[in-house]
């Protein structure tokens, strides 16, 4: 896939903020790392393409995560598809935040080139 300073051009992106309870990041960090639960489940679909978790500098306990997938209609399908899993594996992970915030679905602009 073309890269643009790092970042895969023609993919879908969501973007999580999450709060994490105090105590309980390295748990957190395991189940939405990019080899964590929430990675391992997405890898069912050959459309997921990554997940990034990103620890902010100055609030440790402030994650944002970047689930990269080849198209919005292939992130749809697969939460469709899977609704049912995808819900109990967000429930069973509630107990290790304080906040989970949805921040949105991006992509990366075309900039003419």
């Amino acid at each position: 896939m073309p890269r643009f300073d790092g970042l895969i051009l023609n993919v879908f992106y969501i973007l999580w903020e999450y709060t994490v309870r105090s105590g309980k990041h390295r748990q957190f960090q395991r189940h939405y790392s990019s080899e964590g639960t929430w990675a391992k489940f997405f890898r069912r679909d050959p459309h997921y393409v990554e997940t990034i978790l990103l620890r902010n500098q100055r609030s440790r306990l402030r994650y944002v995560t970047i689930d990269v997938w080849k198209s919005a209609t292939s992130y749809r399908k697969f939460k469709r598809r899977f609704k049912a899993e995808y819900e109990a594996i967000d429930q069973r992970f509630e107990t290790l935040t304080l906040k989970e915030h949805f921040l949105g679905y991006f992509e990366i602009p075309d900039l003419g080139m």
